[in-house]
């Protein structure tokens, strides 16, 4: 268990860092991407069992704490995780 702890303490540390480093900003992916397949935000709110307060407040924050990031995921059947890795080859790239 300390093993997956320790594990996911790194990854949500690589992602906040990706985050920084290449301007990604996932609010605006996870938005994007509830846009892109026409759902509301009441809906994503409701999905994610937060209110619509909360969900704007993910919609506006850069950093997503990994296992909400996971949840959005599935919820949302989009791989945000994939995202930021291509987004960090990229800028790797340059």
């Amino acid at each position: 268990m300390d093993k997956m702890c320790n594990f996911a303490a790194v990854i949500q540390m690589k992602i906040q860092s990706l985050a920084v480093m290449t301007s990604i900003h996932f609010g605006n992916l996870i938005r994007d991407e509830l846009k892109a397949q026409g759902r509301t935000v009441t809906w994503f709110a409701k999905a994610i069992h937060c209110d619509r307060t909360n969900a704007y407040k993910i919609f506006n924050n850069s950093n997503i704490d990994t296992d909400l990031l996971f949840r959005i995921s599935r919820v949302l059947g989009h791989d945000f995780f994939k995202d930021a890795t291509a987004h960090l080859a990229e800028a790797d790239a340059e």
